[in-house]
């Protein structure tokens, strides 16, 4: 917390062992200040570094704010009180961005509100350096807010990896049920496939940064990527890599959902297509779901299947194992332990399926 020492002498309230609670004069801190903003002025101020998907936010919030009221006019902004860099952009001391009424502002600007205000009534927060200003954000940006994880999953990419999703998948931080199970099955100790937080987000991210940003240029057909396929090639890439050239013809092949059913033996197919025939047009999962169980039957089919295709095998059937590839795969060597010449991982040895 910010080093003021302006305390009453006699204690307001006291705690229940009767220690004093310090009383802080914020009104003289210099941390917080009001005043009247002309709206031209407002407009022209930069989004916080970590704001969330504000196009996106303002198609679902439209409708709340085509009428401008007395409510919508109170807004904060936080000044950098020191030169800060962040992804190799410099912030000069005394730069002020907008940490809340990022979608009213792009709304008033675009004129779609019946009237906007001549001035905003600001609240000033100083803070001397780019971490607390993201705070700040999260205060405004809580799980009382209108904000879902999904979004602040979005201002974490953005503020923090300094990326630019591509895909709309990403872009509207459609992977997050993909992405706590991924962590949670390939990093049992550390991540929760259940119970996820706004505060465990980063972490999340920080497990598969690497390999969602990878994936991302793959997704471009947004309605064939469903939670189970993102979370499984997730997997996929933290095993296999980023420079492995089967691999990235898998995930064109998820994408494009390829199938090659030809075979020298009735229905003896490789990999991608026993996934694509199953996701097309489904024999076993009945329905694709999100619960935990469901996504681990169904990520341990898709990472059976991914395994055969890396390994150019055709298969008929599945064996028993492959029930337990989600829990396996991260016994399984990765790219960064066993290479053959041509960059393909070798592979767990199972037992051919007939």
């Amino acid at each position: 917390m910010e080093n003021l020492s302006h305390f009453k002498e006699t204690p307001l309230i006291t705690r229940p062992n009767g220690d004093p609670v310090p009383v802080v004069d914020y009104k003289n801190s210099n941390v917080i200040n009001t005043y009247w903003m002309p709206i031209e002025e407002f407009l022209q101020l930069d989004e916080v570094f970590c704001q969330r998907d504000t196009e996106a936010r303002l198609k679902k919030s439209r409708k709340y704010l085509d009428i401008c009221i007395p409510e919508h006019v109170n807004v904060a902004v936080a000044k950098l009180t020191k030169k800060s860099t962040l992804n190799g952009k410099t912030y000069k001391a005394g730069t002020l961005f907008r940490v809340d009424s990022n979608t009213r502002a792009m709304n008033w600007a675009e004129g779609n509100s019946d009237h906007i205000p001549k001035e905003v009534h600001v609240t000033e927060y100083s803070f001397d350096n780019l971490d607390r200003i993201r705070e700040s954000y999260n205060t405004f940006d809580s799980a009382d807010a209108t904000e879902k994880n999904q979004e602040k999953l979005v201002g974490i990419i953005h503020g923090i990896y300094g990326y630019e999703p591509k895909s709309q998948k990403l872009k509207k931080g459609q992977v997050l049920t993909a992405l706590k199970h991924a962590a949670g099955f390939y990093y049992p100790d550390f991540h929760d496939a259940i119970n996820v937080q706004a505060r465990d987000l980063p972490g999340l991210l920080g497990s598969y940064f690497t390999e969602l940003f990878h994936l991302d240029n793959y997704m471009t057909k947004k309605d064939h990527w469903d939670q189970s396929l993102i979370a499984s090639a997730l997997m996929g890439i933290k095993r296999y890599g980023t420079a492995n050239e089967k691999f990235r013809e898998f995930l064109i092949g998820l994408n494009e959902r390829e199938q090659d059913t030809r075979s020298v033996h009735k229905k003896r197919y490789d990999g991608l297509t026993h996934i694509c025939k199953e996701w097309d047009n489904p024999t076993y999962f009945k329905r694709v779901g999100t619960t935990l169980p469901e996504m681990q039957e169904q990520v341990s089919y898709i990472l059976y299947f991914m395994n055969a295709y890396m390994d150019d095998r055709r298969l008929v059937k599945r064996d028993e194992s492959w029930k337990t590839f989600w829990s396996k795969w991260k016994d399984f060597p990765t790219h960064q332990d066993l290479f053959s010449k041509n960059l393909n991982v070798v592979s767990h040895p199972f037992s051919k399926a007939a």
